[in-house]
């Protein structure tokens, strides 16, 4: 199940996104796991969850909501987040986040903004082919798999590697996980599999893969002629 979280300190402001938000997902008949922040959050409590959360609705009616943006932007750049305030505001000092969206909550159109934002963002990480889902002891993850550079394991534990330099550590295997990454994602070793988009170049002299920004990852001798086919397979299809 999606994970989001909502920060707003104002108990009646968040009566009326609850009621909204189950309004909304009775009617489209979806689910979603929603995490209430109801006080200003620290980078110590919001440690625990970041990396659960696919997306946040963040009030910006006190300066603690950006401040909760800007640290949960760091915490886990991939996450979709959506500012809404009771009446406008400059949005620039906002951008370094990325936000997805933003509304104001004033009236019934706040409703109809929220909602819509909604069926957008739930659309995008319900897309099983563009999202990453594992459930384990912790909670449950969601992440682009455009946001993915590698998989690595070490037996008992595979380790994702993201574009944001971030690393997820998970208890299994390599292979259960497997049928979960598209045909961008290329096997080079037994205990590696590497996001394709990502890699530069391959030298079998050296058994390396060089990643862009110069990572480099074993290829083993196993592995090197169904990868180097299926590179050249993908090269060919983006041409």
């Amino acid at each position: 199940m999606i994970c989001a979280a909502v920060f707003e300190t104002d108990e009646r402001v968040r009566d009326l996104l609850r009621e909204w938000t189950v309004e909304y997902l009775i009617r489209e008949n979806r689910e979603l796991n929603l995490l209430w922040f109801t006080q200003e959050v620290t980078e110590q409590k919001l440690e625990k969850y970041a990396k659960r959360i696919s997306f946040a609705l963040i009030s910006l009616d006190r300066d603690a909501g950006r401040r909760a943006g800007e640290l949960l932007y760091r915490l886990n750049p991939e996450c979709r987040i959506a500012y809404y305030r009771w009446e406008p505001c400059a949005l620039e000092p906002l951008l370094p986040t990325r936000p997805a969206a933003f509304f104001l909550r004033k009236d019934d159109r706040g409703k109809e903004e929220l909602q819509k934002i909604l069926d957008r963002i739930l659309e995008e990480l319900s897309g099983a082919e563009d999202i990453f889902f594992y459930e384990g002891r912790k909670g449950m993850y969601c992440i682009p798999l455009s946001h993915i550079r590698y998989l690595q394991s070490d037996l008992k534990y595979v380790e994702i590697h993201t574009a944001s330099g971030e690393g997820l550590r998970l208890f299994s295997r390599l292979s259960p996980l497997e049928p979960q990454l598209d045909g961008r994602f290329v096997r080079i070793h037994k205990s590696y599999i590497v996001n394709s988009r990502y890699v530069e170049t391959l030298d079998k002299g050296a058994h390396l893969v060089r990643l862009s920004g110069g990572e480099t990852l074993p290829i083993s001798d196993a592995w090197y002629g169904r990868a180097l086919e299926r590179l050249r397979e993908l090269k060919a299809q983006n041409n």
